[in-house]
Order: C-alpha cells, then sequence, then structure tokens
C-alpha cells in the first residue's frame, strides 16, 4: 500500500474548481477513500469535515476539503476527496490504510 501525504510551498490551489481552495503553509494535503461513494457528493470544497474509521472516535478532526471527484467510469463504491489538515494529522491520516472512511460535516461560522 502506498499513501502519500504532500507539502506544498507556499501554497498549492487546488485545479479545476469553481473556488480556488489553497493548503495554508501549516497544512498538507492528504487523499482519502470515502464510503460509500453517494457520501462525497454532499461534500462541498471548503467544508469541515471530521474522519471516522471503523470506531466511533474520529481519527482526525476540523479536516478542511480540497478537492472533489470530478468525474467517473461508472458507479463505485468508494470515492476520493482530498482535505487539508495540520501535518501530525496528515500523518495520522495518511497511515490509518486504505479500507475507505465515513465523514462527520461540521458546521462553518
Amino acid at each position: 500500500m502506498i499513501v502519500t501525504a504532500l507539502r506544498p510551498t507556499p501554497a498549492l490551489p487546488v485545479a479545476e474548481q469553481s473556488v480556488a481552495i489553497a493548503v495554508q503553509p501549516d497544512e498538507v494535503a492528504v487523499p482519502i477513500t470515502i464510503r460509500p461513494a453517494a457520501i462525497a457528493s454532499t461534500l462541498e470544497p471548503g467544508m469541515i469535515i471530521d474522519v471516522v474509521a471503523d470506531s466511533d472516535t474520529p481519527i482526525v478532526r476540523d479536516a478542511r476539503v480540497l478537492r472533489l471527484p470530478t468525474s467517473g467510469f461508472g458507479p463505485t463504491s468508494e470515492a476520493v476527496v482530498v482535505v487539508a489538515v495540520p501535518e501530525a494529522s496528515g500523518m495520522r491520516l495518511a497511515s490509518a490504510g486504505s479500507g475507505g472512511f465515513g465523514v462527520i460535516i461540521r458546521p462553518t461560522m
């Protein structure tokens, strides 16, 4: 299994979005697999989410959605979403595996 976390310098604009969301200097961008894929359709760039695995405790809190899947080749059971998190959270999230995560959507103020 290969897992990546990206550290941009100074900011990484997300291409192909109507609203450009950038990674801040103290953040990394991490691709995560969301299961089921239909959950990803409820997300929008800029939303704040908690990422949850098989337990009732979030792996990462307050991840910012950067990029959503923009195309596909038919129905799938999972979708890859890119989120921005502090580096320590990114390492924890990237090493948590690729079995798919659930999300909790946080209100934005």
